[in-house]
């Protein structure tokens, strides 16, 4: 199943979330950042992932394209949720909230 995709709702299984996914973007092939950081050119590249530009859900626009402020970002993963880079991970609102119900 499709997790990060433009329009959807997640959350992390490091407690932050709801997000709105407003963009995604990829796949791209770029090192893990603190590889970037500590071996720069020499950092290998990563398995291809996807990165997104997303809004806490409940924060409100001024109505202006360019209104960024509240912006936030999750970056390296894959179609399904999951992070090329660690343990992390994003789930749809709807089957995290199904998960309480039947846990």
């Amino acid at each position: 199943m499709t997790v990060f995709r433009t329009g959807n709702v997640v959350v992390t299984n490091y407690g932050t979330g709801p997000f709105l996914l407003k963009l995604v973007t990829g796949p791209c092939t770029c090192p893990k950042y603190l590889d970037w950081i500590n071996l720069y050119k020499k950092a290998p590249p990563s398995e291809p992932h996807y990165h997104a530009v997303c809004r806490p859900v409940g924060e409100q626009l001024d109505g202006s394209p360019s209104d960024r402020s509240g912006d936030c970002y999750l970056n390296g993963y894959r179609l399904d949720g999951m992070s090329v880079w660690d343990d992390d991970q994003v789930t749809l609102v709807s089957e995290a909230l199904q998960g309480d119900l039947f846990s």
